[in-house]
């Protein structure tokens, strides 16, 4: 890896990165996500706003295959799943899979490895990277997290925004086509979220193409190509930060912003 940034894999200029189409998904006959359709172009930032359970982080598992949608064509970089004809195959799903990062809520760094072992873990296991190229690869991805000389550290010894960051830079790592980021700051204390925010718009900065389920609405203002708001499994609005955050055109979106608004001063 010589650069941190998107896949190396070229997909071509006019072609969005993640495309997703007529997505639906159901849970005890519950539809939680009712025929969503948006694409990601390469290099963008999207983020997505809305109230729990309105099917942000569902959506996000989908695109990353850990969901399987009723129906509904996801594309990542050239790889095309579509639902709509049945369970796709297996080494279709791992292809599209490796094609994602995912940074979690809660971390999920494995507690009894060190920081550098988090990192090359994905490297030496999923793409096979010997020793020396992993941990070079996962230097590079600490240096530009800022977690350079935490290398042999245990998460234990590690803050909540210190082990967000190593999550972060475990995804970046794996040199994805797209970062996907579920909440990742809500998790942290109050303290820890800029640190969190600082790196994820350090990322951006570098054309990485990202799609962020945040509740930080400064961030999503300040980074984002696009937002989304769902509210009840649907798309209510979309567009550009300024549109959609600064001159919301419904009252559900509204309401919600408003709703963000007054937490801030409890």
């Amino acid at each position: 890896m010589t650069e941190l940034s998107a896949s190396a894999e070229a997909t071509p200029a006019d072609a969005p990165v993640v495309s997703v189409r007529g997505l639906k998904k159901s849970f005890g006959g519950v539809e939680v996500i009712k025929d969503v359709s948006f694409e990601v172009s390469q290099g963008q930032v999207l983020s997505i706003l809305g109230p729990s359970g309105s099917g942000k982080t569902t959506m996000l598992r989908c695109i990353n295959a850990l969901e399987r949608p009723d129906s509904g064509l996801i594309t990542v970089d050239g790889v095309s799943l579509d639902y709509g004809k049945g369970k796709p195959r297996y080494r279709d799903i791992l292809a599209q899979r490796r094609k994602t990062a995912m940074v979690f809520q809660h971390y999920n760094l494995f507690k009894n490895k060190t920081v550098l072992h988090n990192v090359t873990e994905g490297l030496a296991v999923v793409q096979r990277k010997n020793k020396q190229e992993a941990e070079a690869i996962a230097g590079e991805a600490l240096e530009a997290v800022g977690m350079s000389g935490l290398e042999d550290r245990f998460p234990m010894h590690l803050s909540g925004g210190q082990q967000q960051r190593v999550s972060i830079a475990r995804a970046l790592a794996l040199n994805p086509s797209v970062i996907l980021f579920d909440e990742p700051t809500s998790a942290l204390d109050p303290e820890r979220v800029n640190e969190v925010l600082r790196t994820m718009k350090d990322i951006a900065s570098r054309g990485v193409t990202m799609i962020v389920v945040t509740h930080e609405i400064r961030f999503a203002r300040a980074v984002s190509d696009t937002v989304i708001f769902m509210d009840g499994g649907r798309i209510v609005e979309k567009g550009a930060p300024d549109k959609v955050i600064d001159h919301p055109q419904t009252d559900r979106l509204r309401e919600f912003l408003n709703s963000l608004a007054s937490r801030e001063f409890e």
